[in-house]
């Protein structure tokens, strides 16, 4: 089955990073990125004579969910040649709306995909220190009126979505800590060091994502519970 992978959480939580570091671990992998529409979408505002403002309800009005539905069509196209595609954008809006999530998933079914959501959880101060040393200018607004710009913004972890996977990255020693408590990637190479398969194996403890419960398992039996979430295969090896 496809995979599309969903790395989520509001600007400057370092979705770039942990996208771009899981795409280097599951090649082969379509890897997009909603922040390359930028560029037409700053173009809309020109035209516009609009303030270059993606806080703004003229950014709501006319670009934002175009945005959206434009990352999400390439993400359908790149499905048919590449098992496994993963979108980098916020969608803070749209995994907290249940019946959006409901639609998208039966979307996604159509082409014989399934969803896999991931929620970079970062602190707001460290957030607003990435914002300050990237200095793009898609954050002139949102630093120069950050008190607004934060209070719109929500960073607990959504609600009502069975495939989210949390990943903390407010450091590089918590993201790798969130990579060694969570699970390990298992691979396999040929004699000639290619890498043919590779299997995501998470072990969650008490975690409700632990299959154990549906057996019926309680206590420590749940600790003793390893499970495969994601396994990729070369097509030549496969059967």
């Amino acid at each position: 089955m496809r995979r599309l992978i969903l790395v989520t959480s509001p600007p400057a939580c370092g979705k770039t990073h942990v996208s771009k570091e899981i795409s280097k671990a599951l090649k082969p992998m379509v890897y997009l990125d909603k922040d390359t529409l930028i560029g037409l979408s700053n173009q809309v505002f020109k035209v516009a004579g609009e303030e270059n403002n993606r806080s703004s309800d003229f950014f709501e009005e006319n670009i934002r969910n175009t945005e959206y539905e434009v990352v999400i069509d390439l993400a359908l196209e790149a499905l048919e040649y590449c098992d496994t595609v993963l979108i980098n954008a916020p969608f803070t809006r749209e995994i907290r709306d249940l019946d959006y999530m409901n639609g998208f998933r039966k979307k996604l079914q159509e082409h014989d995909t399934e969803l896999v959501v991931i929620w970079v959880e970062t602190d707001i101060e460290v957030c607003h220190q990435r914002m300050i040393d990237r200095n793009s200018e898609r954050d002139t607004w949102k630093l120069a009126n950050w008190d607004e710009y934060i209070s719109r913004c929500n960073f607990e972890k959504p609600e009502g979505i069975p495939e989210l996977r949390v990943f903390k990255n407010s450091s590089k020693e918590e993201f790798e800590e969130a990579i060694r408590k969570t699970g390990c990637l298992l691979g396999y190479k040929t004699e000639d060091q290619r890498l043919v398969a590779l299997g995501a194996y998470m072990s969650y403890g008490y975690d409700a994502h632990n299959y154990g419960y549906d057996l019926e398992f309680t206590g420590e039996q749940l600790l003793a519970v390893g499970q495969i979430e994601a396994t990729i295969v070369d097509p030549d090896y496969r059967g």
